[in-house]
């Protein structure tokens, strides 16, 4: 096996993903902050590995290439805030910080043309020190991004993104930073997991990005933009089709369920739960469906007989922890004390006429 070979390839690989991605991102309209800082680290992951993949000359486009490649873990710890931070995360200090690395790299390549080589060995230690301690700091706040704010339990697909970035982030900074070089082989394998590392941190950015573009992170204090005409149309179909067809008992349903029966993309759908019917989110709203109609069933005497259990799982709920949960966040009680204050209150006597 030419390892070698593999790493080349794996490096060239992702040379052109991110130059893809780089180009798809500068073509799109309507730019965010997360567009540009995933366009610079795009293109600064492109340019490092290609200057490791190929030779390159002349020697100033290597230089250039170089330093503009010091972008790659500064441009990702951008990018990790803008993912990870509602709002505008992204302030003067933090470009100056990434721009100290690039600018570190620039001195190094520029000092020997201005001093004398025999000066310059504890000149580029020293350099090569800070660069390498900057961005090492860059790479473990990128890692820290993806764990503060942790979202709540109604967030499923929020907190299934973060599992997934930290846990790709997580192995790619273990596998890059405990691994010994002892001789040459080693050393090759090394590179070839460096080139993988980078592969497996391209992936779920390009992942992490997709749905943060879809599902913007709003600050807990922000006010919804206004529904348009259209999202509370289809709020209006949502609404009746939950009451025809009572979607909501099926344990599983996703917003994808209900955006294929409507016919219409589950971003809307989404849009129109939140904007519209003034939900904080689609599982909230299907819950508060489902208590609802849990609640009914509690008070109905023929149903006097059946469990609690078998009550939640008539109401749509997997299993009884969370509709015991979503029932007290609704009614302030159990679903139990719901139950005997229904019976108290329908066996009391009526007062007698006067």
């Amino acid at each position: 096996m030419d390892v070698a070979l593999i790493t080349t390839t794996v490096r060239l690989v992702v040379a052109a993903s991110a130059a893809i991605a780089l180009v798809v991102t500068l073509t799109r309209p309507n730019k965010r902050a997360l567009h540009i800082y995933w366009a610079v680290f795009c293109g600064a992951i492109s340019l490092t590995m290609l200057r490791y993949a190929l030779p390159i000359s002349p020697e100033w486009l290597s230089d250039l290439m170089r330093i503009a490649s010091g972008a790659t873990c500064g441009g990702f710890w951008l990018v990790a805030r803008c993912l990870f931070r509602p709002g505008n995360p992204i302030k003067l200090h933090h470009l100056l910080l990434v721009g100290a690395v690039m600018a570190g790299i620039a001195v190094d390549i520029t000092l020997p043309a201005l001093i004398d080589p025999d000066g310059l060995a504890g000149l580029h230690t020293g350099i090569w020190q800070f660069v390498t301690l900057v961005s090492s700091t860059v790479i473990v706040l990128s890692f820290w991004e993806g764990i503060q704010g942790w979202p709540d339990r109604s967030h499923r697909n929020e907190i299934q993104l973060r599992y997934l970035y930290l846990a790709i982030i997580g192995l790619c900074i273990t596998a890059c930073t405990v691994f010994p070089e002892p001789d040459a082989a080693a050393a090759a394998m090394v590179r070839l997991l460096e080139a993988c590392s980078a592969l497996a941190v391209l992936s779920v950015a390009s992942v992490a990005v997709a749905f943060r573009l879809r599902y913007p992170l709003l600050p807990a204090t922000a006010e919804k933009p206004a529904a348009t005409a259209e999202e509370h149309a289809l709020a209006t179909r949502l609404e009746r089709l939950m009451r025809d067809e009572s979607p909501y008992l099926e344990p599983e349903l996703k917003v994808a369920d209900l955006a294929r029966s409507l016919q219409t993309p589950d971003y809307k759908v989404t849009r129109a739960i939140t904007a519209s019917l003034q939900q904080p989110n689609f599982n909230r709203y299907v819950n508060a469906l489902r208590v609802e109609h849990a609640k009914a069933l509690l008070r109905d005497p023929r149903e006097a007989s059946r469990s609690i259990l078998l009550i939640a799982l008539d109401s749509g709920f997997a299993s009884l922890g969370p509709f015991n949960r979503a029932f007290k966040a609704d009614t302030g009680m159990t679903p139990r004390a719901w139950r005997a204050d229904g019976v108290a209150s329908t066996s009391q006597p009526k007062p007698a006429p006067a």
